[in-house]
């Protein structure tokens, strides 16, 4: 009996220390907050989805570890400018959906938030009802948001959309719509210093939509600039600069962005 209680003695693991993860510099633990909190989908973007309690829940589990861990994560998960919020909830349920993601946050979380992204285009002919810019979403609690992404998917006044803008609107309804919501977005968060808009291609440079809201961004006095599909139109500018000759005189992709938005403003 006793060469048994020895060996069972013997065999027991070694009381093991916590690791002091706290101990760790700041700079370390936030990489590995990153590392932990960073969810890799399809467009980076975070936004309600059924799959989120598999994607994401399990990740933000390291908010119940302590307080400390709580305080020092979560501004990582919702404060990356790589990882947006989108603003309105595009999913196969958004006519289900009662409140968009940035309302349902609780306004601690919400002031973390530094990057959303608006997408327009889904449901264009039909808004779902939780597409709202009300008090209730919780703007005036974005503190910290910094750059809004505005990602156009198509313009109702192009002629393709002809007779299909829904019951009693027309092919502007859903451009001064869209300009509105960002108007009152800027309006709510005046923290906001940039909005990026980006646009498929079938969404002409010159569009209504574009030059919608361009114009309400130089309007709020905010830094205007293109994402990566509408860049693509200033490589082809770039390309064509020196068809241009020298009195084109734009050296910088700066001045072409400038060109570009200038085109949007004023038309072609």
């Amino acid at each position: 009996m006793d060469s048994i209680a020895s060996a069972s003695s013997s065999s027991d693991p070694p009381n093991k220390k916590p690791f002091p993860f706290f101990e760790l510099p700041s700079e370390l633990r936030i990489k590995i907050y990153q590392y932990v909190l960073f969810i890799e989908h399809d467009d980076g973007v975070v936004d309600l989805d059924r799959d989120n309690d598999r994607r994401i829940a399990p990740r933000l589990t390291c908010f119940r570890a302590s307080r400390r861990m709580h305080d020092e994560a979560y501004p990582v998960f919702y404060g990356s400018p790589q990882q947006p919020f989108r603003l309105f909830p595009i999913g196969g349920n958004v006519y289900r959906t009662k409140k968009p993601l940035l309302e349902l946050l609780t306004p601690t979380y919400r002031a973390a938030v530094n990057t959303v992204e608006l997408r327009l285009g889904p449901c264009w002919d039909r808004v779902p009802k939780c597409w709202h810019t009300g008090p209730s979403l919780g703007l005036a609690d974005c503190v910290s948001l910094r750059t809004i992404k505005v990602h156009v998917q198509v313009d109702p006044t192009d002629a393709f959309f002809k007779g299909h803008y829904g019951k009693g609107n027309d092919q502007y309804t859903y451009v001064n719509l869209s300009a509105g919501w960002l108007r009152d977005i800027l309006d709510q968060a005046p923290s906001v210093r940039n909005v990026e808009i980006d646009a498929w291609d079938s969404v002409a440079l010159d569009s209504p939509m574009l030059n919608a809201l361009a114009t309400v961004v130089l309007s709020a006095d905010k830094k205007l600039t293109w994402g990566p599909e509408r860049l693509k139109e200033i490589e082809k500018q770039r390309l064509h600069k020196a068809r241009w000759g020298v009195s084109c005189g734009m050296q910088s992709l700066d001045e072409l962005e400038d060109l570009m938005t200038a085109m949007v403003i004023g038309g072609r």
